[in-house]
């Protein structure tokens, strides 16, 4: 008997299986059993069906506490995706547009400087984590201890330079101060968070990190609402604080066998270099995110950057099903293509992308429609003018949420540098589109540019995945075994 070089697991149970039955994978990598020995006597025949029985059951053991962890993890998302949208919708009722605008700016910029301050490493921590078992010890520990002193570095820079420029602006300085708190905190709750998704809980990490403190924000504020946006914002602070008080405890237990090794071993060379590709990617794709935060809420009035963020929340539903499936798939995308095990990730990157589609598509066509239903619905009648942008919002959230399995197939497989190189050159493309159209259609511009940028994202890395995919499965099967 030789192991199935896809179903590692499979060892284990060596004792169980009759030693004549030979193992191997078909395309779709499930085990076939052969064995002409089996099938000449009835005996045989008999040791046949039960080791079919035997490996049947073993496989449905190896998928449960999969399909359990993507329940769990959905759960999470769904939950988090709900206080978001209930956060901005108070926020949005209770506050005017300009007010309103003000909360948002406050959240959603230290989001935006997290991903650029931590220079790309919270994608090089949930890859290089989920391979912790393949790592010699020393040179885990050593990561460990650079993933947390790099990033915080940049992060802490940052804030001091919030608490610098408040000075400046008399008129929103507890705006600013608040702020700065938000992006220190927020960056390590984020660095937190990629470390629980690749130690494989990924619905724990996203209940701490996004249902508490949106939920906690969401809940103080329709029980005590502010009177300024500043208040909702360090309500938020509050709820963020929380969320560290939960997560560390759970993420030192985990590392704490591989903290007291011997001395830590370092490649920080390498992994800056991983990191700064990764910077490339994330910083373009945050920017691409935060288009509206960037350019409509500096060239354009306040109501106008409130309409856009409002439907854009309103399309938050069509994230769901990519952003339960990444930290669950990840960690076995990037052992995958460690392991050069090409027909497995085949087939994780169809499972994702059928999901995703079955997923996103009825909720698009709910979305379109009926906009003014749903924009009323979720955040008054004041807004439902913003269906007239929500068709091109929704149209670039699916592109996204489609795009989304394929880009991280490109990071989990060491190709950070295509990743980078990728969104700068679509940055580079879309950027000046809402430039120079801002002005003159506002929020139209920024749905326009947006749509561009992730239907292109999308065309690059579904590309580029096939291709690396379609391998001849002969060579494949070799490297495996190797």
């Amino acid at each position: 008997m030789f192991d199935c070089p896809f179903c590692r697991w499979i060892p284990q149970y060596r004792g169980l299986i009759p030693n004549f039955v030979t193992l191997r994978c078909s395309r779709a990598c499930l085990l076939v059993l052969d064995s002409a020995l089996a099938l000449k006597n009835a005996a045989g025949r008999e040791q046949f069906k039960l080791t079919h029985l035997i490996v049947g059951s073993m496989m449905l053991a190896r998928m449960l506490p999969r399909a359990l962890t993507l329940f769990k993890t959905a759960f999470s998302v769904a939950s988090a995706r709900f206080f978001s949208i209930a956060l901005f919708a108070l926020s949005a009722r209770h506050f005017s547009q300009h007010e309103n605008g003000v909360f948002i700016y406050a959240i959603t910029l230290p989001q935006l400087l997290i991903q650029l301050g931590t220079i790309g490493w919270l994608n090089v921590i949930r890859r290089e984590i989920a391979r912790r078992s393949e790592m010699p010890a020393n040179l885990f520990k050593g990561f460990v201890l650079r993933s947390i002193q790099i990033p915080l570095l940049p992060v802490l820079a940052i804030g001091v330079g919030l608490v610098l420029f408040s000075f400046l602006k008399s008129d929103d300085q507890s705006l600013f101060l608040c702020a700065a708190a938000i992006t220190v905190v927020y960056a390590v709750v984020a660095i937190l968070r990629e470390y629980l998704i690749a130690l494989g809980t990924p619905a724990f990490s996203i209940v701490a990190s996004e249902t508490i403190p949106f939920g906690f924000a969401s809940i103080c504020i329709w029980f005590f609402p502010p009177a300024h946006a500043t208040g909702a914002a360090l309500l938020f602070l509050l709820g963020l604080l929380v969320s560290c008080g939960l997560q560390i405890p759970v993420a030192m237990r985990a590392l704490k066998p591989y903290i007291k090794q011997g001395r830590p071993e370092y490649r920080t060379r390498s992994w800056i270099r991983a990191g700064g590709f990764s910077l490339l990617g994330f910083g373009g794709r945050t920017v691409l995110d935060r288009l509206d935060t960037i350019v409509l809420a500096t060239l354009a009035p306040a109501v106008q950057f409130a309409h856009y963020n409002s439907a854009q929340r309103a399309t938050v539903l069509l994230m769901v099903a990519p952003m339960v499936l990444l930290p669950v798939f990840s960690p076995h995308v990037s052992k995958a293509f460690l392991l050069n095990d090409i027909p497995l990730l085949r087939r994780e990157m169809l499972l994702q992308t059928a999901i995703v589609a079955t997923c996103v598509l009825p909720l698009a066509s709910i979305l379109i429609l009926y906009p003014d239903a749903v924009m009323g619905f979720l955040f008054g009648e004041k807004y439902t003018t913003s269906n007239q942008i929500l068709g091109l919002i929704v149209f670039s959230q699916v592109m996204f949420a489609l795009s989304l399995p394929w880009s991280n197939l490109t990071l989990m497989s060491d190709k950070e540098s295509t990743y980078g190189y990728a969104h700068i050159l679509v940055l580079l493309l879309v950027f000046p589109i809402a430039l120079g159209m801002v002005q003159a259609w506002g929020a139209y511009a920024i749905a326009l540019a947006s749509l561009v940028a992730n239907t292109v994202l999308f065309s690059v890395f579904f590309g580029l995945g096939m291709y690396d995919l379609m391998v001849d499965e002969g060579d494949a099967y070799k490297g495996a075994c190797l």
